[in-house]
């Protein structure tokens, strides 16, 4: 007997049997509607409808695997454009925000960055994202990076740096004007900050806000080589721009002329720049220890100067008696008159008009074989002449006091006066005379004023009176030597006789020079007796 086939194939054979059953019979077609689920008796599922379900679902689960693969894709691919676009965006805003350094030479003679403060500079203006920029910068020369971003600016040295031997300087009154512009040519990846343009301006590198002070200690901003950018951006240099240069040239001021005013102005700067009181007194001691040493060191040369004179006036006093002893002795064997100041050079006196303040230096050189100095005030110094403090209004100042002219006197022994062409004068027409002559020959009112007020006692006293006024025969034995160097001068001397009667004389031709310039006037004058 064959062995039965399982459980619940109610008599089928199917393929899958287990081995060993014998085949059965297959079963006619149920009716229509039999069995109820439409399969095989015992409930059973048709192969064939079942084979056509899973088609139909294996093709809509694939259909909606691929739209969500070219979704992904596309998302994909929107994602990374735009993470790139982002990329380049920040590496475009970090390009444009990159830091320039600016090359700052500060020069001036005897300046010596590494024996000296730091120079206080001042740099405002507008960055690219319209930025104020307010900075104070403790810069020192060839230490202090300066840098800063695209934009327009002004730096301005707002005082001045003080050497270690008080030296101190004239700053620029004027300020630098410098613009940030982009390269001509950008590097573009953003990770290179050499990508960064520049031409242009100092803007601090230091990372406090324009209200803040540096650092307050000046012995730790020496420690400082270099300012940081500012950390708001977080911005790196720009190493492949090209260096923008600014020089700022200082004047030395001459210690002795260091004013209380430009004291005060160090002190309240550097007070700005966050020194402390202490340090600033220090170095604000430096300063004024520097003009008092160069104020006495003056002082005592002009002693000493002042003391050369005196002597030099005493020994050219003991010559001049030697001189006059041996003149008065020669005369005596000769048999001739002694001179008198009548018989010399009478009130020759000097007026200087500069054009602005200037010391000047005068000197006279009298021929020896034909007078000589008798009496002179101030006193001439025998060496150097005088020296003397000038105004344009021609006051004098020296020797402690002031003068409206220098004066002099002397005798003239042999001196060849000229009487070849001049005028014949009555004593009482003097004054008119004088009146109308001496603007001519170059005196304005003043000089003539005092000239006629000297010598009309002496003119009006005679009848007549033969007048002449002196040329080269004057100027070349009674030689004037002035520094610096007028560009006008104006020399009247006028020689005169008495006379009795009238006498026939070619007249003389009176003209002067026009006045400009630095402006030295001599006017004197002698009564020849011979």
């Amino acid at each position: 007997m064959s062995p039965q086939p399982p459980m619940g194939n109610n008599g089928y054979n199917y393929p899958g049997n287990p081995g060993g059953y014998s085949p059965q019979p297959m079963a006619s077609p149920a009716p229509a509607g039999f069995p109820p689920n439409g399969g095989y008796p015992g409930g059973y599922p048709n192969p064939t409808g079942e084979n056509n379900s899973g088609e139909k679902s294996r093709k809509k689960l694939l259909i909606i695997s691929c739209i969500l693969a070219i979704v992904l894709i596309f998302s994909c691919i929107g994602g990374l454009w735009i993470f790139r676009k982002q990329q380049a965006e920040n590496a475009a805003w970090q390009a444009a925000h990159q830091y320039q350094a600016v090359k700052i030479d500060v020069t001036g003679s005897d300046y010596t960055p590494e024996k000296a403060t730091f120079v206080p500079i001042r740099v405002q203006g507008t960055d690219l994202d319209k930025k104020k920029v307010d900075k104070r910068i403790k810069f020192y020369p060839k230490r202090t990076k300066v840098k800063l971003l695209r934009g327009s600016y002004t730096l301005k040295v707002e005082a001045s740096p003080i050497q270690n031997d008080g030296r101190i300087y004239n700053i620029p009154k004027n300020e630098f004007h410098i613009k940030v512009t982009p390269p001509e040519k950008k590097d573009a990846p953003a990770s290179t900050p050499e990508s960064e343009e520049t031409s242009g301006a100092p803007e601090s590198s230091d990372s406090q806000e324009p209200s803040e002070a540096p650092e307050s200690s000046d012995s730790q901003e020496n420690s400082e080589a270099t300012d940081s950018p500012d950390t708001e951006n977080n911005s790196e240099e720009c190493t492949s721009c090209p260096a923008p240069q600014l020089n700022i040239p200082l004047e030395p001021i001459e210690p002795e002329n260091v004013t209380d005013e430009q004291l005060e102005q160090l002190k309240k700067v550097y007070g700005e720049y966050g020194m402390k009181d202490e340090e600033i007194t220090k170095q604000v001691e430096v300063v004024t220890d520097a003009r008092q040493a160069k104020k006495d060191e003056i002082a005592m040369a002009e002693a000493e100067e002042q003391a050369r004179q005196e002597e030099a006036a005493r020994q050219a006093a003991a010559a001049q008696a030697a001189r006059e002893a041996a003149a008065r002795a020669q005369r005596q064997q000769a048999q001739e008159p002694p001179p008198t100041i009548a018989d010399g050079m009478g009130k020759p006196v000097i007026y200087l008009y500069p054009t602005k303040k200037t010391k000047v230096n005068v000197k006279i050189k009298i021929n020896p074989d034909l007078g000589a100095l008798t009496t002179t005030y101030p006193k001439y110094p025998a060496k150097g002449g005088w020296n003397v403090m000038a105004n344009p209004n021609g006051l004098l100042s020296g020797y402690g006091n002031t003068y409206n002219y220098l004066y002099w006197e002397g005798l003239s022994y042999k001196f060849p006066w000229d009487f070849s062409h001049g005028f014949v004068v009555k004593g009482s027409d003097s004054a008119k005379f004088l009146e109308k002559s001496l603007p001519k020959l170059g005196l304005n009112r003043r000089e003539a004023n005092e000239f006629i007020v000297y010598w009309l006692p002496k003119m009006e006293a005679n009848k007549w009176n033969l007048i002449s006024f002196q040329g080269k025969n004057y100027t070349d034995n009674a030689k004037l030597q002035v520094s610096p160097k007028p560009k006008t001068t104006i020399r009247v001397y006028m020689a005169f006789k008495a006379l009795d009667k009238p006498i026939k004389v070619k007249p003389q031709t009176l003209k002067a020079p026009k006045r400009t310039g630095f402006t030295v006037i001599e006017w004197g004058g002698t009564e020849v007796k011979k």
